[in-house]
């Protein structure tokens, strides 16, 4: 049984031992019949009362309907690509730049960066152009076409004579044929490049919880949704992976080794337990029941090993308390921009240095 499946059988018992001891007597959801369903159970109460199960989640929750949030402002679902100024809002078509160019709304990674002694600075900008090209491939395969050229660089890039060159990426054929592509709207991939995220989308596919997460019929991928935060007044923006009834999953590659320990050392090296609570705030704002959030992994070198986890409630509250000291650094002049920005800092010898010390023979 999948950790989903097994979510929804919880829900569902917790659903029905409400409904037998009478706990809700006129209701007006799913199960209960009540206009605000306290269950918490796999139908999905939007502020608006709008009940959304998991056969009509994706149009309702994620389609055309209007929700409120808590605030009772409404959230405008559009399969449009956003504005320059963006509203509030669930966006199920925006693209991954439209999301990335804005500025106004603060991201989970804005937020890490507020947190240079839990995580390093900047990134390898092919590596991330590589981890859009493999979501795509995995979450959005019918739009590569719309986004992608695969250009081979000793085929394209030769002489003018036709010969190949030594140097293909800095011949007039090989910068026209990107130049055209650019024009075109689309990103130029290596060969290899391709055949290594379908490579990965083919080990995703015969893992059989990532391939039940993919295939759930009401989930709707790269999912982006925009609020407003009443209590502290901040716009923020989260972008889906996938979004389904109950579970929000990130799609990430990685270099670290498979099993619990490596992978919870990567969690937080990366800062992925600050992303869960950022994107389960985010959700919870815009009115969407999300109550778990699961990563899956895929290797990034052969056989690119796949592991679906689900990070437990310790993860999830050490992500909040990290993104509480990064929002209060970012909302309070007076805290230091970092530990040891002001003052002293008094370091002492860690547990393990000690062991290490003991081994030492002299």
């Amino acid at each position: 049984m999948s950790a989903h499946t097994a979510r929804l059988d919880r829900a569902r018992a917790k659903t029905k031992k409400a409904l037998d001891s009478g706990f809700c007597e006129a209701g007006n959801c799913s199960y209960c019949r009540k206009p605000d369903c306290p269950h918490h159970c796999h139908t999905q109460t939007l502020d608006a009362g709008v009940n959304v199960t998991e056969a009509d989640f994706a149009s309702t929750a994620l389609g055309s309907k209007e929700v409120t949030n808590s605030t009772g402002q409404p959230f405008t679902q559009s399969d449009q690509p956003a504005p320059a100024s963006i509203p509030p809002g669930i966006y199920t078509d925006m693209s991954n730049d439209d999301y990335h160019a804005d500025t106004e709304y603060l991201s989970s990674t804005r937020l890490k960066r507020l947190l240079p002694e839990n995580y390093k600075q900047g990134g390898n900008q092919d590596a991330l152009d590589f981890g859009n090209l493999f979501h795509t491939v995995v979450l959005e395969p019918e739009k590569l076409a719309d986004r992608y050229l695969v250009l081979d660089p000793y085929k394209v890039g030769v002489k003018a004579n036709g010969d190949r060159a030594d140097n293909p990426t800095a011949t007039t054929a090989w910068k026209k044929a990107v130049t055209k592509a650019t024009e075109d709207g689309l990103t130029v991939v290596s060969p290899a490049d391709w055949d290594k995220a379908h490579a990965m989308r083919d080990s995703v596919l015969k893992h059989d919880e990532a391939r039940e997460l993919l295939n759930l019929a009401s989930a709707q991928h790269e999912v982006s949704v925009f609020v407003e935060d009443p209590d502290t007044g901040l716009k923020l923006k989260a972008r889906f992976d996938l979004l389904a009834p109950m579970v929000a999953v990130d799609a990430k590659s990685t270099a670290a080794k498979p099993g619990a320990h490596s992978l919870t050392k990567a969690v937080i090296d990366y800062g992925y337990d600050l992303s869960a609570a950022h994107y389960l705030h985010v959700a919870e704002l815009a009115g969407l029941q999300v109550d778990g959030f699961t990563l899956l992994f895929i290797g990034k070198e052969p056989p690119y090993r796949v592991t679906v986890a689900d990070l437990d409630d310790l993860l999830i509250m050490r992500g909040r308390r990290l993104r509480d000291l990064a929002i209060k650094r970012l909302l309070d002049p007076t805290e230091p921009a970092y530990e040891g920005a002001t003052g002293r800092l008094l370091l002492t010898c860690p547990d393990w240095a000690l062991e290490d010390e003991m081994e030492i023979e002299f």
